[in-house]
């Protein structure tokens, strides 16, 4: 009987899974022919029970059990001792969603199972090698220098290019991709998390704003580019409120920002109703003063951002 064990990333993982039904012409089985396990209600013995038991119907009986595992050798080992009972119709397959598996339980595996590790690219010319590959095999077109925006937004999340790649053709209405596409609608997570400290600011919401500073600090980024980043979104909320002032539409904001996110536009005209142009001001004041104290080394720089946060908030 055909028995498999995947392991590594999680995208991957399941698309692997995707491949094997499709293989076995198993992607409409009846749902009794379709049973799945995960640690929560994994049994050792009733999952080799029904391993043994015949399709009702069906001329396949799909198993699949989901991180039990967790290279314990002892399940792995009983299930491997009656695989030689479970009947051609049953695929077994048993997935972890980790990128390492011990050493006895890859011993054991290896003489009953189909082992696959199905490994994330890294580097970012893998990265963007795969997205190349899913775009080709996706049928959708997307330039050299859209595949590098997608890579440097979502990183190595094969869900989140996913996601996006789909996202994209719809918005292109399958037109080549290019990066402006890609800058337009794709929000990065820095991208999110500024938007999300600048929302945080305009509240006067501290704990909140000190979060979502952490956040960006945490995801690699210096206070200086932190202070870029303010700097950016406070500029753009200062525009954004000029247009408003000279009740200029807002398809005609977008086009005269060359901005055509909805997400980004709705956020720029929340931001910019909640600050008046003295609290505008004052915010950029504070700001320019913050970073010069950094940079003549008056204040140490995290201390600095975090006085700059408590003044405006």
């Amino acid at each position: 009987m055909p028995a498999f064990f995947l392991y590594g990333d999680n995208f991957l993982v399941e698309q692997a899974v995707r491949e094997i039904k499709s293989e076995y012409q198993a992607t409409d089985l009846l749902e009794g022919n379709h049973t799945t396990f995960d640690s929560n209600n994994f049994e050792t013995n009733q999952c080799i029970q029904i391993c043994k038991a015949l399709p009702f119907l069906d001329n396949k009986r799909f198993v699949i059990v989901t991180d039990v595992i967790k290279n314990n050798t002892t399940i792995i080992q009983n299930i491997s001792d009656q695989i030689s009972d479970f009947p051609e119709s049953t695929i077994l397959i048993m997935k972890e969603h980790t990128e390492k598996i011990s050493a006895p339980v890859t011993k054991i595996l290896n003489n009953y199972f189909s082992v696959k590790q199905l490994t994330a690219p890294k580097s970012t010319r893998q990265i963007n090698q795969w997205i190349k590959d899913r775009s080709t095999l996706k049928g959708i077109s997307i330039s050299p220098t859209g595949i590098q925006a997608l890579s440097s937004s979502a990183g190595n999340d094969l869900w989140s290019i996913e996601n996006e790649l789909e996202k994209l053709n719809l918005y292109c209405k399958g037109n080549p991709i290019t990066e402006i596409d890609v800058a337009h609608l794709v929000h990065s997570n820095k991208e999110t998390n500024i938007f999300n400290t600048v929302d945080s600011i305009v509240e006067k919401n501290k704990l909140l704003a000190f979060s979502n500073i952490k956040s960006l600090i945490n995801e690699g980024n210096d206070v200086f580019s932190i202070i870029r980043l303010i700097e950016r979104q406070l500029r753009l909320i200062a525009l954004a409120k000029y247009f408003l002032s000279v009740n200029t539409s807002l398809d005609v904001i977008s086009q005269k920002m060359n901005i055509r996110s909805d997400f980004i536009m709705k956020k720029l005209i929340s931001q910019s109703a909640r600050l008046s142009d003295k609290e505008l001001d004052n915010m950029f004041s504070i700001l320019v003063d913050t970073d010069l104290k950094i940079k003549t080394g008056k204040l140490e720089a995290s201390l600095a951002l975090d006085l700059f946060v408590n003044e405006v908030t």
